[in-house]
């Protein structure tokens, strides 16, 4: 649901009509086309994806794409921290533009994490905290897009504080819900109804909590049967949250 968000930029209350009247220029198809999906209840940079249409209409030929696999697999480098004590290992990782030879023979603009599209691997040691500072260094907007370049950090396989306490530079903003919780509980209930196994995809504390909730309050009035509820990204956890898998029957899924 919630992801550390790095040098927001611009008014809240603002930034949010400003995306309100971009997502009206979106169609459904367009919005499929684009990957994003009905029933996920994970906060997005909104701005992100407004401008689908535009990527859609953008896409290079197929004909001049090279043949799957025969481009040179690329690791990403490793991390390394610039200071370390008796308990802490601290990263700092610069978001800048770049430009890289992707596809051979066209350059791309990209942004990246020190210069490396993906970002460089943080090797961590169980029980040993690691700190990792992020620095936007994007330019302010896009230059194509227009959008607002404020960053959102999404973290896969690590623990962060609970995003309940809401982003880095604005705690008052806990995340953007893609499907309203009441609109995704009336789908969840319908597909449950219907004998379907529902799996959504839900990122952080906030987002999981939500969705547990919605789980048990349709369990409860569709009646005990054999169901498989599943959440995909289940990792970002509240603790309390933790033992209500279990008790749910929700399978926690990463």
């Amino acid at each position: 649901m919630q992801e550390n968000t790095v040098d927001g930029l611009g008014d809240t209350t603002s930034r949010r009509a400003r995306v309100s009247e971009r997502f009206s220029a979106l169609n459904r198809r367009d919005i499929i086309k684009a990957g994003v999906f009905a029933g996920a209840a994970v906060a997005l940079p909104a701005q992100r994806a407004v401008s689908a249409r535009s990527v859609i209409t953008g896409r290079m030929a197929a004909s001049q794409l090279p043949k799957p696999f025969t481009t040179p697999f690329t690791v990403p480098p490793v991390a390394v921290p610039y200071r370390t004590d008796d308990e802490t290992d601290y990263y700092k990782i610069w978001m800048t533009k770049i430009i890289r030879e992707i596809i051979p023979g066209f350059q791309t603009e990209m942004y990246a994490y020190n210069g490396s599209v993906p970002g460089p691997t943080i090797k961590a040691t169980q029980g040993r905290p690691i700190v990792v500072r992020f620095f936007n260094n994007l330019p302010p907007v896009h230059e194509t897009l227009g959008y607002e370049q404020w960053t959102s950090v999404h973290l896969h396989g690590s623990a962060s504080p609970p995003p309940f306490d809401g982003y880095a530079s604005d705690p008052k903003v806990t995340g953007v819900f893609v499907t309203e919780p009441e609109t995704m509980k009336r789908l969840v209930a319908n597909a449950d109804k219907a004998g379907l196994n529902v799996a959504i995809h839900a990122i952080g504390d906030r987002a999981n909590s939500e969705l547990l909730d919605i789980f048990a309050e349709v369990a409860k009035a569709n009646g005990a049967r054999d169901r498989r509820f599943r959440i995909e990204h289940a990792q970002h956890l509240r603790a309390e949250d933790v033992k209500r898998f279990p008790a749910l029957n929700v399978i926690a899924s990463m």
